[in-house]
Order: structure tokens, then C-alpha cells, then sequence
């Protein structure tokens, strides 16, 4: 499969919702609070999963808000803020601690892209187009893989729970060769079957 047929297939996911939108939930702050966030909400506790498969390649994408996975969501203001990001953004670079395809699939790793929203680079070409900075930063985790008996695959198991305890949820829409689909996954029930 073209890389381009995933990331159409995961544009559809994220511009078409499966399953409703829960309502941003920060408990009792101010709404000027979210004066400079973007329209996309989140809630807290709450992680966006995205599987699309197309023929042997298998995308899984994850979508955080920085809270449940560093404890904040502003701009890191001491050095042990900035610590707890990298490593972060070290323990998202190894999916094999976060969650495991069935064997009999043969997947393999071939790409990895692994983000977030306190960037520099990402700041910067937000001030320079005028915008001003969220409150409300996020990790994005982007894994390509190859699957040489792709009539296996069947399904996954997540060890999200344990690396980051702070998450409640995980909201998978997925598309393979056996359909579509939309759960919320907990830590009690960490599997998702095709």
C-alpha cells in the first residue's frame, strides 16, 4: 500500500468522527482559559487511537493531550517540565512497550513519526503566522507497518495503561480488510479485535 492511502484513510477518520466527541472537560476553570484553543476539543484522560490497513501496510496513530501524558498541557517553564517531555517523547518512540499486533500477522516496523505540540519549530511558524500559542498541547504518535500475512491480522493489545497511567480511555477507530470499527478500550479490557 501507498503511504498516501493511509493518510487518506486517516484524514477520514479524523474529519468523520465514529463515535461522538466527548465535551473538553478541565473540571472548574474559566472558559477564558480557552480563548486561544483551537476548535478540536479533547477530555482530558481520553487518547484518540487510529488503525487503518491497507493491503500490507498497517498504520496506528495516536493523538494525546500533553496532560495525561506529562501532567500539563502550557508551555514547560522549569528544566524538569522539559525533562518529562523528552522523556515522553522517548517512551512514544518505543512502541513495543505501548502496544502489540498479533504474531501470526507478521508485522514488521518500517516508520515511525512521533510528535508534539510544545515544538519550537512548531511555535515559531505559529507566532510568525499570527497565531497565538494553545494552552492545550498534545503528543501525536505515527507508526507504519508492514505485514506480511495481512488475512491474519486480527486484532491488538495495548500496553498504554501502564506507561501512561493517567489515561482513562483509548477511542479507536479503525479500517482494515475485515471492516470498520469504533471502541473505547479500557486498562480492564486492553484488546481490540478486527
Amino acid at each position: 500500500m501507498k503511504k498516501k492511502h493511509l493518510i487518506s484513510i486517516l484524514t477520514f477518520f479524523i474529519s468523520t468522527p465514529l463515535i461522538a466527541e466527548p465535551a473538553h472537560d478541565h473540571g472548574s476553570h474559566s472558559t477564558n482559559q480557552h480563548k486561544n484553543v483551537p476548535n478540536k476539543s479533547h477530555q482530558h484522560g481520553v487518547i484518540e487511537g487510529f488503525i487503518a490497513q491497507d493491503e500490507h501496510s498497517l498504520l496506528v496513530e495516536f493523538h494525546a493531550p500533553a496532560n495525561d501524558l506529562v501532567g500539563f498541557e502550557h508551555s514547560p517553564k522549569t528544566a524538569q517540565q522539559k525533562n518529562k517531555i523528552q522523556h515522553t517523547l522517548t517512551k512514544l518512540k518505543n512502541q513495543t512497550s505501548l502496544f502489540s499486533i498479533n504474531k501470526e500477522a507478521k508485522c514488521t516496523l518500517v516508520e515511525k513519526h512521533i510528535a508534539d505540540s510544545f515544538s519550537k519549530n512548531d511555535l515559531d511558524k505559529d507566532k510568525k503566522a499570527g497565531k497565538l500559542e494553545s494552552e492545550h498541547h498534545s503528543f501525536f504518535a505515527n507508526y507504519i507497518f508492514h505485514c506480511t500475512e495481512p488475512n491474519k491480522l486480527d486484532g491488538f493489545t495495548t500496553q498504554w495503561f501502564s506507561v501512561f497511567p493517567d489515561t482513562n480511555s483509548i477511542k479507536i477507530q479503525a479500517a482494515t480488510k475485515k471492516g470498520v470499527y469504533s471502541k473505547n478500550i479500557k486498562a480492564s479490557k486492553p484488546n481490540f479485535s478486527f
